[in-house]
């Protein structure tokens, strides 16, 4: 709504360029870093998200469920292996085998740690590029 009144928009459709000629050529490449970075920041919630439904144990692309007859709790299982669900599924094991929760954990820490460096990095870089500096 607001890059609809900015002067090269009303310029382009004075001119009669189109709906979708305006879109492609003025309004998605200004708007292209900000979907980028903005992406790219999904990416990130939506893991979290991920690892914060393993913990109850609700896995992405499903949950199969065993009954258990020793502790008498039902045993939750990852039908994708992904790394939320080998998270939510090594809980039980803390005590026992500390290195099946670390080991995924670790990995999926690095994982949303390292997208959400390069959503860091994209806005510095996009920052520094457009950014208008008086030299003197």
């Amino acid at each position: 709504m607001v890059l609809r009144e900015k002067q090269f928009v009303l310029s382009t459709k004075s001119i009669g360029a189109g709906r979708w000629t305006i879109m492609r050529t003025h309004l998605l490449p200004h708007l292209q870093e900000s979907l980028l970075i903005l992406f790219v920041q999904e990416i990130v919630l939506i893991l979290s998200l991920f690892g914060q439904l393993a913990v109850f144990n609700f896995f992405v692309g499903g949950t199969l469920v065993y009954e258990n007859p020793w502790p008498e709790l039902p045993l939750y299982v990852s039908r994708t292996n992904e790394w939320s669900g080998l998270i939510g599924q090594a809980r039980s094991n803390l005590y026992i085998y500390q290195w099946v929760l670390f080991v995924p954990l670790l990995a999926f820490i690095m994982f949303i740690v390292g997208f959400h460096m390069i959503s860091l990095g994209l806005e510095k870089m996009y920052k520094q590029k457009f950014s208008k500096f008086s030299h003197i």
